[in-house]
Protein backbone atom coordinates (compact mmCIF):
# COMPACT_ATOMS: atom_id res chain seq x y z
CA UNK A 1 0.00 0.00 0.00
CA UNK A 2 1.21 3.43 -0.66
CA UNK A 3 1.03 6.33 1.18
CA UNK A 4 -1.80 9.22 0.33
CA UNK A 5 -0.18 12.08 -1.55
CA UNK A 6 1.04 14.71 0.73
CA UNK A 7 0.28 12.41 4.07
CA UNK A 8 3.14 10.64 5.93
CA UNK A 9 2.51 7.14 7.34
CA UNK A 10 1.91 8.83 10.95
CA UNK A 11 -0.64 11.59 9.46
CA UNK A 12 -2.84 8.49 7.30
CA UNK A 13 -2.67 6.86 10.89
CA UNK A 14 -3.76 9.32 12.85
CA UNK A 15 -6.61 10.23 10.32
CA UNK A 16 -7.71 6.10 10.30
CA UNK A 17 -7.58 5.78 14.14
CA UNK A 18 -9.01 9.23 15.10
CA UNK A 19 -12.21 7.14 12.94
CA UNK A 20 -12.10 3.52 13.44
CA UNK A 21 -10.22 3.88 17.48
CA UNK A 22 -10.27 7.16 18.97
CA UNK A 23 -9.91 5.35 22.05
CA UNK A 24 -6.68 3.56 21.01
CA UNK A 25 -4.76 6.49 19.61
CA UNK A 26 -5.84 8.85 22.57
CA UNK A 27 -3.89 6.38 24.76
CA UNK A 28 -0.77 6.06 21.95
CA UNK A 29 -0.54 10.16 21.43
CA UNK A 30 -0.72 10.19 25.62
CA UNK A 31 2.49 8.22 25.95
CA UNK A 32 5.62 9.90 27.05
CA UNK A 33 8.39 8.99 24.79
CA UNK A 34 11.82 8.49 26.86
CA UNK A 35 13.10 4.57 26.67
CA UNK A 36 12.63 4.21 22.64
CA UNK A 37 13.72 5.72 19.47
CA UNK A 38 13.62 5.39 16.00
CA UNK A 39 16.95 5.43 13.73
CA UNK A 40 18.25 5.18 10.87
CA UNK A 41 19.55 1.27 9.48
CA UNK A 42 22.47 1.01 7.55
CA UNK A 43 20.08 0.28 4.46
CA UNK A 44 17.71 3.15 4.93
CA UNK A 45 15.20 1.30 6.52
CA UNK A 46 14.19 2.35 10.21
CA UNK A 47 15.35 0.03 13.43
CA UNK A 48 14.21 0.61 16.57
CA UNK A 49 17.09 2.01 19.73
CA UNK A 50 15.54 0.44 23.41
CA UNK A 51 16.84 1.94 26.28
CA UNK A 52 16.89 0.17 29.72
CA UNK A 53 18.70 1.25 32.93
CA UNK A 54 21.27 3.13 30.71
CA UNK A 55 21.92 0.18 28.57
CA UNK A 56 20.65 0.38 24.54
CA UNK A 57 19.81 -2.64 22.77
CA UNK A 58 17.73 -2.81 18.90
CA UNK A 59 14.61 -4.46 18.18
CA UNK A 60 15.69 -5.01 14.70
CA UNK A 61 19.13 -5.24 13.22
CA UNK A 62 21.24 -2.12 12.85
CA UNK A 63 22.01 -3.28 9.01
CA UNK A 64 18.94 -4.64 7.50
CA UNK A 65 15.43 -4.91 9.44
CA UNK A 66 13.33 -5.90 6.53
CA UNK A 67 16.11 -8.75 5.87
CA UNK A 68 15.80 -10.06 9.48
CA UNK A 69 12.57 -10.26 9.72
CA UNK A 70 12.32 -12.32 6.41
CA UNK A 71 15.72 -14.70 7.81
CA UNK A 72 13.70 -15.04 10.76
CA UNK A 73 10.44 -16.59 9.08
CA UNK A 74 11.87 -18.49 7.01
CA UNK A 75 12.70 -20.83 9.78
CA UNK A 76 8.90 -21.14 10.81
CA UNK A 77 6.41 -23.35 9.65
CA UNK A 78 3.65 -20.79 8.37
CA UNK A 79 0.76 -23.43 7.62
CA UNK A 80 -0.69 -22.79 11.34
CA UNK A 81 -4.23 -21.70 11.44
CA UNK A 82 -3.17 -19.53 14.08
CA UNK A 83 -0.36 -17.24 15.20
CA UNK A 84 0.83 -15.59 18.38
CA UNK A 85 3.21 -12.79 18.18
CA UNK A 86 4.50 -11.35 21.24
CA UNK A 87 6.09 -8.09 20.80
CA UNK A 88 5.33 -5.56 17.85
CA UNK A 89 8.84 -3.51 17.58
CA UNK A 90 8.28 -1.76 14.15
CA UNK A 91 6.25 -4.41 12.61
CA UNK A 92 8.89 -6.00 9.92
CA UNK A 93 7.94 -9.75 10.96
CA UNK A 94 4.16 -8.68 11.37
CA UNK A 95 4.16 -7.52 8.22
CA UNK A 96 6.15 -10.13 6.31
CA UNK A 97 4.05 -13.02 8.55
CA UNK A 98 0.73 -11.11 7.10
CA UNK A 99 1.84 -11.76 3.32
CA UNK A 100 3.32 -15.48 3.85
CA UNK A 101 0.46 -16.57 6.29
CA UNK A 102 -2.55 -18.66 5.05
CA UNK A 103 -4.96 -16.20 4.46
CA UNK A 104 -7.21 -18.00 6.43
CA UNK A 105 -5.32 -18.66 9.56
CA UNK A 106 -5.60 -15.54 12.44
CA UNK A 107 -2.96 -13.41 14.61
CA UNK A 108 -3.08 -12.43 17.87
CA UNK A 109 -0.21 -9.20 18.64
CA UNK A 110 0.68 -8.80 21.77
CA UNK A 111 2.41 -5.96 22.98
CA UNK A 112 2.88 -4.71 26.15
CA UNK A 113 4.99 -1.78 26.20
CA UNK A 114 2.91 1.33 24.43
CA UNK A 115 6.23 3.57 24.30
CA UNK A 116 6.68 1.04 21.28
CA UNK A 117 3.21 1.06 20.27
CA UNK A 118 3.33 4.88 20.13
CA UNK A 119 6.34 4.83 17.77
CA UNK A 120 4.77 2.43 15.75
CA UNK A 121 2.17 5.31 14.08
CA UNK A 122 5.31 6.46 12.21
CA UNK A 123 5.69 2.97 10.52
CA UNK A 124 3.06 0.44 10.53
CA UNK A 125 0.20 0.89 8.62
CA UNK A 126 -2.82 0.28 11.17
CA UNK A 127 -5.19 0.15 8.55
CA UNK A 128 -3.80 -3.07 6.87
CA UNK A 129 -3.59 -4.83 9.81
CA UNK A 130 -6.77 -3.57 11.50
CA UNK A 131 -8.83 -3.56 8.48
CA UNK A 132 -7.67 -7.65 8.00
CA UNK A 133 -10.76 -9.58 9.80
CA UNK A 134 -8.58 -12.05 10.89
CA UNK A 135 -6.25 -10.33 12.96
CA UNK A 136 -6.89 -9.27 16.56
CA UNK A 137 -4.12 -7.08 19.20
CA UNK A 138 -3.12 -6.26 22.29
CA UNK A 139 -1.60 -3.42 23.54
CA UNK A 140 -0.13 -2.50 26.92
CA UNK A 141 -1.23 -5.57 28.55
CA UNK A 142 0.14 -6.21 32.27
CA UNK A 143 1.81 -9.46 31.83
CA UNK A 144 -0.53 -10.83 34.92
CA UNK A 145 -3.45 -10.29 31.94
CA UNK A 146 -1.57 -12.34 29.71
CA UNK A 147 -2.98 -16.26 30.33
CA UNK A 148 -6.81 -14.47 30.19
CA UNK A 149 -6.09 -12.84 26.81
CA UNK A 150 -4.75 -16.20 25.47
CA UNK A 151 -7.64 -17.99 27.31
CA UNK A 152 -9.90 -15.92 25.04
CA UNK A 153 -7.84 -16.10 22.06
CA UNK A 154 -7.92 -19.83 22.04
CA UNK A 155 -11.26 -20.60 23.27
CA UNK A 156 -12.15 -18.40 19.89
CA UNK A 157 -10.23 -20.97 17.96
CA UNK A 158 -11.33 -23.73 19.42
CA UNK A 159 -15.06 -22.75 18.20
CA UNK A 160 -14.14 -21.74 15.33
CA UNK A 161 -13.16 -24.86 14.58
CA UNK A 162 -16.64 -26.71 15.95
CA UNK A 163 -18.43 -24.40 12.90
Amino acid sequence: MTTTPGKTIYEENVHYLKERAPHLLETLLSIPVSRVKIEPAKNGSLTLRYTVDNDCFYLHSRFNPGAEAEKLLQKKDLSADHYIVMGLGLGYHLEKLMVLRDPLSRVLLIEPDLEIAAHSLHVIRWRQLLDCKDFFFVLGTDTRDLPLTLHRYIHMAIFDKLE
